[in-house]
């Protein structure tokens, strides 16, 4: 035993384990720190740990043989032990990476034709809590329970939520949590309920897997009202551990902070959020909701002045004011969401508001909002709103492929949210892959949406591109069977009729459909084409004119954001060609929002004139090689 133990002081056998294991500590720590900042997907860490314990044995090993300096040379036993110990090491790290998901790159199903997210382990969507109070007033109490508990999920960089708009469409439902779990395409499901009772509240959740309808944990916390902060975060942290997610450093702090301690003030940004979530276009109260919300952000920040995300509220609300002069909306945005930021620096819906603020008047260097919605996705990876601006940047930069990935993301963390499938195929249609862009038109207007008469008018835009006039005369069909009295439907018709040359079938429709609006609605442009086409030159000179003042008037409303290519169809139309040209160019410099280049573009009836200038067939050239380029890019990925 003395000599065993001799031989081990002799060489250095316990010296070498501990520096190696203090050195691997090290490099964990800050393994764990860049990952979080970065957002790299769990299996690095766990690759990492697994390498360093095999790095551990190989250590022994080199200690055994070396620990005493040029008393022994490299044997062949020594390189058996060695190649043995890699070997293990290689099977423990391939299976660890086999194992696990990725939770920076889409799933299996999310990068192949699948259009619904395959259910991972760590997946989960947060039903909406019901509300068992005996006053139904208190909804917006429980809903807001429900919102905070699923956003302090969405910060946790080891699970995929789903969105709240997608989850809150079972309030109220009567399916079963395996057909939920399934169209939403998680594994796991929370569920619970909120009783309030003057400072009294009683919250219940259990989490399922929804595969198995094992129960996998339940708690009921009857507190204080106050205590509701910590209620909301001991229940993600318990949902954590149940789905043995490892909650980094930066996870925990974003666990912790609740934003604000005063039940007052959080009571009135429940309702002040509440109010913005009930905004849809059109609705008749507009102005009044959005004017109730600032009323009650403002209340919440009387209450508590530090609570960065009431700043948040404000900065949506008078972002997105319908009757607020436009630059009053953008400083108020910019100001508040900064604001929010200063105090609350690990808060991601500061970044993600600023971001929107920068888009809508910052054009010209549109990187600056996309830095801002990347630091809110590096503190909540699950976050929609963010990786929705990040495609609209990327869009925006004809980096098609790259914003075709963020809007997959967009769509397994939101699969029931129309504007995000629709998102998807109009980038197919960008790319003239119109065999998916039909796929995921029929996922959004087919399956998910209840209005399918929309679906219609879009496929009939994917068949005329593809040539497929007739096709696209039997949606055209369909959908004025489904809705004949709808002006949507005229306005579709009546634009597609157009480019299939149906001209009095064009007019017919667009004329009834132009009775129905009025102002800067009526579709001058198409009914200017019109006329000149039937030889009316100084009507259709007249229309084209009061055309092209709209679109400079939204363009110049915009910054010069939004598309400028109407401006370019109506000059095109009245033989401005060299004005036209310059608007084309700008608009390919900076992210063509038009269709694919083709014999079959939309809109090609309207620049028509431009197609014997060399300069125009050089744009459409070099346009349509990059769309190529980047669809075999997309293919060869398994994007499409």
């Amino acid at each position: 035993m003395s000599s065993v133990l001799e031989r081990l002081k002799q060489r250095k056998l316990v010296q070498w384990a501990f520096a190696y294991l203090a050195g691997a500590w090290v490099l964990l720590q800050v393994a764990d720190t860049l990952g979080d900042n970065f957002g790299w997907p769990r299996v690095v860490f766990q690759s990492l740990t697994a390498l360093l314990g095999v790095g551990f044995f190989a250590a022994l090993i080199l200690a055994w043989y070396h620990g005493e300096q040029g008393r022994q040379r490299v044997s062949g036993a020594e390189l058996l032990i060695l190649t043995a110990v890699c070997v293990v090491g290689g099977g423990v790290v391939w299976l660890i990476g086999n194992a696990l998901p990725s939770v920076s790159s889409p799933p299996p199903a999310e990068r192949s034709a699948g259009l619904a997210a395959t259910p991972t382990d760590r997946s989960i969507a947060v039903l909406p809590f019901a509300n068992l109070s005996e006053s139904k007033a208190n909804e917006y109490f429980s809903d807001g329970i429900t919102d905070d508990i699923l956003t302090s999920l969405s910060r946790i960089s080891g699970l995929r939520v789903i969105s709240r708009t997608s989850a809150m469409k079972y309030k109220g439902t009567d399916k079963g949590l395996t057909e939920i779990a399934r169209e939403l395409g998680v594994t796991h499901v929370l569920e619970g309920s909120v009783r309030r009772a003057g400072d009294r509240v009683r919250i219940t959740a259990q989490l399922i897997n929804a595969k198995t309808d094992e129960h996998l944990w339940a708690e009921s916390y009857d507190r204080d009202a106050t205590d509701v902060f910590a209620i909301q975060t001991e229940i993600a942290e318990r949902i954590a551990s149940a789905l043995q997610v490892r909650l980094s450093a930066g996870d925990q702090a974003r666990l912790g902070e609740s934003g604000t301690a005063n039940l007052a003030a959080y009571d009135l940004y429940l309702k002040a959020r509440e109010h913005l979530y009930r905004i849809e276009p059109g609705m008749r109260e507009l102005q009044a909701t959005f004017d109730s919300a600032i009323t009650l952000f403002r209340q919440a920040l009387e209450q508590d002045p530090n609570y960065a995300l009431a700043y948040v509220g404000l900065a949506r609300a008078y972002l997105w004011h319908p009757d607020l002069p436009l630059e009053a909306r953008y400083d108020s945005a910019v100001a508040f969401s900064q604001r929010a930021i200063q105090l609350s620096p690990s808060l991601p819906d500061g970044y993600v508001e600023l971001g929107h603020a920068y888009l809508s008047r910052n054009p010209e260097n549109p990187a600056r909002a996309a830095a801002e919605f990347r630091r809110g996705l590096q503190r909540d990876p699950n976050h929609v709103e963010a990786l929705a601006g990040i495609v609209e940047y990327e869009w925006g930069r004809l980096r098609l492929v790259e914003a075709l990935r963020y809007a997959k993301r967009v769509v397994a963390l939101a699969p029931l949210e129309i504007e995000h499938h629709e998102r998807v195929a109009r980038l197919y249609e960008n790319l003239g892959d119109f065999a998916a862009a039909e796929q995921w038109y029929r996922k959004a207007w087919f399956e998910i949406s209840t209005t399918p008469w929309v679906g219609h008018c879009e496929l009939a835009k994917v068949k005329y591109q593809q040539g497929d006039r007739a096709g696209a005369a039997r949606h055209i069909r369909a959908m004025l069977a489904a809705v004949p009295d709808a002006p949507f439907a005229w306005q579709c018709a009546g634009w597609l009729e157009l480019h299939l040359g149906n001209f009095a079938a064009a007019k017919t429709h667009l004329e009834r459909y132009a009775a129905t609006v009025s102002g800067d609605d009526v579709p001058k442009l198409e009914l200017g084409y019109l006329a000149l086409q039937a030889g009316e030159r100084e009507r259709g000179e007249r229309l084209l004119r009061e055309a092209e003042a709209i679109f400079r008037k939204r363009w110049e409303y915009c910054n010069g954001r939004c598309s400028n290519s109407g401006i370019a169809m109506a000059l095109a139309l009245r033989g401005e060609t060299e004005e036209s040209i310059r608007f084309i160019r700008r608009s390919t410099e900076t992210g063509w929002n038009n269709s694919y280049p083709s014999p079959h573009s939309l809109r090609r009836p309207f620049l028509a004139p431009l197609e014997s200038d060399p300069r125009y067939q050089e744009m459409m050239a070099n346009l349509k090689a990059n769309f190529d380029r980047q669809r075999m890019q997309a293919q060869r990925e398994g994007l499409n």
